[in-house]
């Protein structure tokens, strides 16, 4: 089976490809630039939430990227089979939760929203689904 990466070129997904590649594991990740393949991995061209392309049999989901658009995409993508899903999400949905600035307030609500957002996705796919961040 293989695993859909969003955000394979981002910090994180810069060390996570190479080793799922090394696993044996068929990767395929999204980027908005046309990229190379290499061994092991695909690229496919998209954008969160509404222009990703169709992908079928995948295992496991991991996302790197905004959360928000990636629980848009997974809540109304078409998978056949229950994906694990792995999403992160930032220290500031509590660390910003109390702050006296407004809009890092907005910022915290935003991500514990996409946290939100992504258990119900989740849920409605029946897929295991686990979210990186303070909680």
């Amino acid at each position: 089976m293989t695993v859909l990466v969003f955000g394979g070129s981002s910090q994180i997904g810069h060390f996570l490809l190479p080793a799922l590649c090394e696993r044996g594991e068929p990767v395929l990740a999204l980027s908005r630039h046309p990229r190379d393949a290499q061994a092991g991995l695909a690229w496919i061209e998209g954008r969160l939430p509404d222009a990703v392309p169709a992908v079928k049999d995948v295992s496991a989901i991991i996302s790197f990227g905004p959360l928000q658009p990636f629980a848009d995409w997974l809540a109304q993508a078409s998978l056949p089979l229950a994906p694990r899903v792995i999403a992160t999400s930032s220290m500031s949905a509590e660390t910003k939760r109390a702050s006296p600035v407004p809009a890092e307030r907005a910022i915290s609500q935003q991500l514990r929203d996409g946290e939100t957002a992504l258990a119900a996705a989740c849920a409605r796919h029946a897929a295991p689904g686990r979210c990186c961040g303070p909680r």
